[in-house]
């Protein structure tokens, strides 16, 4: 890998630097601390816009190939609406690649809530029907 090119844990920490940054924002919220609303809410449009340019491409893809990456950019809603169709297609069609879960415990949480919430689950994934589908620590 070349240096400065963007890689799997380079999309991880700025996802989860998003989703802290979300949470000191409703923690704000719940505190009525106006000013740290704000600030915390214009970090988030940052991270969000710099997440899209470096991760996300013009058709919905990732940078990254990886179950994990998808379901955690789209559990947090960083991946912009019109695209988000096309990368739940994407993950669906990496999770029949593999025919089975790759997640970890990063990803496996969230996995089933983006591909049912998305609408994709029945159609698209066979993690229910394929009896040889090693399900892992899912169910």
């Amino acid at each position: 890998m070349a240096l400065g090119t963007p890689n799997d844990k380079d999309l991880l920490a700025a996802a989860y630097f998003y989703r802290s940054t979300s949470l000191l924002r409703k923690a704000a919220e719940i505190l009525e601390n106006t000013s740290d609303v704000s600030f915390y809410g214009e970090l988030q449009s940052r991270i969000k816009k710099a997440f899209n340019e470096e991760f996300v491409t013009p058709e919905g893809n990732l940078s990254s190939s990886k179950q994990t990456a998808y379901v955690v950019a789209l559990s947090l809603g960083l991946i912009p609406g019109d695209l988000e169709e096309a990368a739940a297609e994407r993950l669906a069609e990496i999770v029949n690649e593999y025919n089975h879960l790759t997640t970890g415990f990063l990803g496996t949480p969230d996995l089933l809530h983006v591909l049912v919430n998305l609408g994709i689950w029945r159609r698209r994934t066979n993690l229910c029907t394929d009896r040889n589908t090693r399900h892992g620590y899912i169910w």
